[in-house]
């Protein structure tokens, strides 16, 4: 199970009439990092990302410098464009999602052709264990814990009282991993956040 794939796989609609639209009425900023079993606490995967989302066609994602790749991306998605940035040189890729239903997607469990796992998505998370009757419990501080098993797959979601995610613990039969919310906000909509960037030279793609 690759671990989140915050990258490009996000950018690009799925196509699914079984695919349900998690499209916030608010801009979401969301800022996650991720302590993965087997992986050193310095790995690339465990450090914070950025996601910003609002309505169903526009999303951002901030990513650090990668020690082990040299990158340091920025993707951005107005869909139907979509434009991949490597803010160590900047250049960048623009290129246009041609997909029969142009929405963005946040998937958390990217690696799986499980449509009902594509449905847990960032920012849509305590609506994804509702839709699904999930097993719901008090936890420490006057959290709720959220709790379901299919396909293989435990997700357990912790949400604060003022009903913000805390943590997302995810376990499957290829890995384990714990996703920590450092912030969940929400905002009224900033249209610069999701246009083209300036300043850089794009390649089209």
């Amino acid at each position: 199970m690759r671990i989140l794939g915050l990258l490009v796989v996000l950018c690009f609609a799925y196509v699914s009439d079984a695919f349900a639209v998690c499209a916030p009425t608010r801009m979401l900023r969301i800022v996650t990092t991720v302590d993965a079993f087997g992986l050193p606490a310095d790995h690339f995967v465990t450090q914070p990302k950025t996601l910003y989302r609002y309505g169903s066609m526009f999303g951002r994602v901030e990513e650090v410098f990668n020690k082990q790749t040299g990158l340091h991306l920025l993707v951005v998605v107005s869909e139907p464009d979509v434009w991949v940035v490597n803010r160590v040189n900047n250049s960048g890729q623009h290129m246009t999602d041609r997909g029969a239903n142009i929405d963005f997607h946040a998937p958390i469990i990217t690696a799986t052709k499980s449509e009902h796992w594509r449905k847990l998505e960032f920012g849509c998370e305590e609506d994804f264990m509702k839709s699904v009757n999930a097993k719901t419990e008090p936890a420490d501080g006057g959290m709720i814990r959220y709790s379901h098993e299919a396909e293989g797959i435990k997700a357990s979601l912790v949400v604060n009282p003022k009903q913000r995610p805390e943590r997302l613990e995810i376990e499957g039969p290829e890995a384990r991993f714990v996703i920590k919310f450092l912030s969940y906000e929400d905002s009224e909509f900033q249209a610069d956040l999701f246009s083209r960037p300036n300043g850089i030279r794009f390649s089209e793609r």
